[in-house]
């Protein structure tokens, strides 16, 4: 069951009311290149000269949606914590529509001008939050790659992006951006959820596959400043298999104390095969961007990352549409 609460932005007097009965659908969604989480919600919605006994709801822009989910134990586990950015009445219907974000989208909507020298990557992005008013999760893991870089004019979500571009260079892991009871959680990319596999059980009533190179890179070649030739590195197998798929890495100049070389940021531009998977399956509250499953359908086999998904409460029931990619 799902519990929605509402609150007025600061200078308005509703405090923390329980709106669930008015609202007629969720789309709660996120994308694993977007840090904030995305609500759609749509609110039952009439006017007194039509109908004097409705009692309407006044949800302004910037009030706080608080959705929280509540098991069959009385459990409950928070959703999504944000406010509202758009709201829009269709004049021919009994609906008002609302969009909000949480709080994570403050990242992508403020802009920042920060020079990074011989910072840790964990540093690096606690500074990115503490100049939005983002609390960082407590929890997030601790990444020493050395940050030297100047960010001019970019937004925070920008800026840490490129902070875990650098992580992956030095580490080969990727790490994502999400958000954890409106603090910003870094997540490994892959964390497999161990609990939950896709198959017809799980209630899987769809799932397409495809696969292409479009953007495949199976050869870089280093050159310097200079215009000089360095080195090459080569996806041997790809390159026989598709034909050459050419990338160019600018040699960087050495930094003091930097972590990051250059062959193996030159090396993090190879690309394979990619796939695009979509699934629709009945919902489940984990299965979110950033996270891995299990599949097991008849077109589909193996480990699957979750690059963004889409979930849908209405009528009672909770569906969700996944976009995947095929985890080597």
């Amino acid at each position: 069951m799902l519990v929605c609460k509402y609150s007025d932005p600061p200078s308005g007097a509703v405090k923390n009311i329980d709106i669930t009965e008015y609202i007629l659908r969720y789309l709660w969604s996120g994308d694993v290149d977007q840090c904030a989480r995305r609500l759609e919600f749509e609110i039952a919605f009439n006017t007194p000269d039509k109908d004097a006994g409705f009692i309407g709801l006044d949800l302004k822009l910037g009030g706080t949606i608080l959705l929280e989910y509540v098991d069959d134990y009385g459990e409950s586990a928070e959703l999504f914590n944000g406010r509202i950015f758009s709201r829009k009445r269709n004049g021919n219907s009994y609906t008002f529509e609302f969009v909000a974000y949480d709080q994570l989208i403050y990242l992508a909507k403020n802009k920042l001008c920060l020079a990074f020298y011989n910072a840790k990557a964990t540093d690096a992005i606690n500074l990115v939050c503490s100049k939005i008013g983002i609390v960082a999760f407590g929890d997030n893991p601790t990444l020493g790659t050395l940050i030297n870089f100047v960010a001019d004019e970019k937004s925070g979500s920008e800026i840490i992006q490129m902070i875990l571009a650098k992580v992956r260079a030095d580490t080969g892991i990727m790490y994502a951006a999400s958000s954890i009871n409106g603090q910003l959680a870094i997540i490994k990319q892959g964390t497999l959820l161990e609990e939950y596999i896709a198959d017809a059980s799980a209630g899987v009533t769809s799932a397409d596959h495809g696969e292409n190179i479009e953007n495949m890179i199976n050869r870089v070649e280093l050159w310097d400043d200079h215009g000089n030739f360095i080195s090459a590195i080569t996806a041997e197998a790809d390159v026989n298999e598709y034909g050459t798929l050419q990338g160019i890495y600018k040699i960087q100049p050495p930094v003091e104390g930097e972590s990051v070389d250059n062959y193996k940021a030159a090396a993090s531009l190879l690309n394979g095969i990619e796939s695009d998977t979509q699934l629709h399956a009945i919902g489940n509250i984990q299965c979110v961007s950033g996270y891995s499953i299990v599949v097991r359908e008849d077109v589909l086999q193996g480990n699957f990352l979750i690059k963004s998904d889409t979930h849908t409460f209405e009528n009672n029931t909770h569906m969700m549409d996944l976009t995947l990619t095929y985890i080597q």
